[in-house]
């Protein structure tokens, strides 16, 4: 009985440290673009780290305000998911890591709706 329950747990183990666990830190700064309907808008989000601990940060698009920096808020990411609002811009980003794009995948969501947004850190 003790010799399968230290199999069960040493494969449980095993089991855990070889499965791939894709998780991509998200200080720094991140280019891509939002699939908006008049063309693909130029997007650049730049994430920090505060004194306190918390995530913040700046974006920029081709389109608002002829790419002057405008702050975000409400930072949060794990690893897997990245999320942010953009107060001047009335909207938010909420995407997923995609190992095999190595870039956030997600959705912009503004009053002009939901559009695609993909997020790569910047060369």
């Amino acid at each position: 009985m003790k010799l399968h329950r230290n199999v069960a747990i040493a494969a449980t183990a095993l089991l855990l440290l070889t499965s791939p666990v894709f998780a991509e830190n998200a200080v720094g700064k991140w280019t891509g673009t939002v699939k908006a309907s008049e063309g693909p808008v130029a997007v650049s989000v730049t994430i920090v780290t505060a004194p306190d601990g918390t995530l913040a940060g700046t974006s920029q698009s081709s389109k608002k305000k002829a790419g002057a920096p405008m702050k975000i808020e409400k930072v949060q990411s794990d690893g897997k998911t990245l999320r942010f609002d953009v107060p001047e811009a009335k909207g938010g980003f909420k995407g997923d890591w995609n190992e095999d794009k190595k870039s956030w995948v997600g959705r912009w969501a503004s009053e002009d709706g939901p559009l695609e947004m993909i997020l790569s850190r910047a060369k």
